[in-house]
């Protein structure tokens, strides 16, 4: 969830919003970084279950 409040800062900046939000290079850094953990944790639940195996 995180992950789109600091997506929609950076969008709302780049559409002309208020200056208090300012889209810096750490903020992009945190949305990536941030995006980067909710995709480990939406595929850790796979698992190896759903791997084929080859006899």
């Amino acid at each position: 969830m995180a992950t789109v409040v600091v997506g929609g800062m950076i969008l709302f900046v780049a559409l002309g919003g208020t200056v208090g939000f300012i889209a810096t290079p750490q903020l992009i850094a945190l949305f990536f970084a941030l995006a980067l953990v909710l995709a480990i944790l939406v595929t850790l639940p796979i698992g190896g279950a759903d791997m084929p195996v080859m006899p």
